[in-house]
């Protein structure tokens, strides 16, 4: 892989600056080693010149100025999706598609991924870190919707295992349910307002993905697929109402309105039972929850936003 690098002249001097990928990668790494995680904040810049000097030969020392500028652009609030950011989700999707996990993205692609992202721009001084930094971004955010995903799972699960028979049984199932559904959106809106780097619409069709990839594990589970349908669906939600300044409620407005992910965890908590019983029970739990819909509605409104 050959490296870039870009020439520039400091202020007031003819001394030629080198920045390359591979400089860039030695900061990252050293940063990392001292436990300063660059993508979470932006770092001490005596201890980024010191890890800078350490990277490049003397002769070619990076100005103390050239790196605040470069870390100053870094951290600067960003108006619109860079160009790569795109391009990177695509390629990350991608390898997800044929297969990889994401251990393997990072262990593996990660350089690839970054390196094939930044073609399509002139490279700048700061562009490989902005593009390492994203797709790290991107990581942990999916490696949290699995986390979701399987805490929420975990919790309704256990429900399955009571022999429902009463309306209140019915909508303590829903009510759980609820709780839970409500959980996911307030960790995903609150991981999206956390974002230094990456423009949230691009994340949807990776996560999406990343649960079809994962979905041989629960191919006759459709309370762990119901689940993740639902973050989908957050995450889609959230993308309506992107440039809305009151897209957080809108969507928590939506998602309360909607009582689906109730009915489905309800009809997987009862389903041995309808199994059991015969069409009759399935008859009266469908009727139970189609023909109560206000009641139902306000013992569910009545713990929303309860973990």
């Amino acid at each position: 892989m050959v490296e870039r690098s870009y020439e520039r002249q400091s202020s007031g001097a003819s001394e030629t600056q080198i920045w390359t990928t591979g400089v860039a990668e030695k900061i990252i790494k050293c940063l990392e080693e001292k436990n300063i995680q660059v993508c979470k904040a932006k770092p001490n810049m005596g201890k980024v010149k010191s890890c800078a000097d350490s990277s490049v030969e003397s002769a070619n020392k990076i100005p103390q100025n050239v790196l605040v500028e470069v870390f100053a652009k870094l951290y600067q609030e960003r108006v619109q999706t860079p160009r790569f950011q795109v391009k990177l989700i695509n390629l990350m999707t991608e390898h997800l598609k044929q297969k990889s996990t994401l251990e393997s993205l990072t262990t593996n692609h990660m350089k690839e991924i970054v390196l094939a992202s930044m073609h399509i721009d002139i490279f700048k001084d700061s562009e490989y870190i902005e593009v390492y930094c994203s797709f790290k971004e991107v990581i942990h955010f999916a490696y949290k919707c699995l986390e979701w995903a399987q805490n929420c799972y975990n919790e309704l699960e256990s429900l399955a295992e009571k022999n429902v028979q009463t309306d209140s049984e019915i909508i303590g199932i829903m009510v759980n349910a609820r709780q839970a559904q409500m959980k996911i959106l307030t960790d995903i809106l609150k991981s999206y307002d956390s974002f230094e780097f990456v423009f949230k619409p691009w994340l949807r069709f990776f996560i999406s993905e990343l649960f079809v990839e994962r979905s041989n594990e629960y191919e006759h589970d459709k309370l762990h697929k119901g689940i993740s349908d639902e973050i989908e669906n957050i995450l889609k939600q959230i993308d309506i109402f992107e440039n809305d300044p009151d897209a957080s409620q809108k969507v928590r407005n939506k998602i309360e309105r909607d009582h689906s992910f109730e009915i489905l965890v309800l009809e997987e908590c009862t389903r041995y039972q309808i199994h059991l019983q015969g069409r009759l029970r399935k008859r009266i739990v469908e009727e139970t929850i189609h023909n109560t819909p206000k009641r139902l509605t306000g013992k569910l409104s009545g713990h929303n936003g309860k973990n």
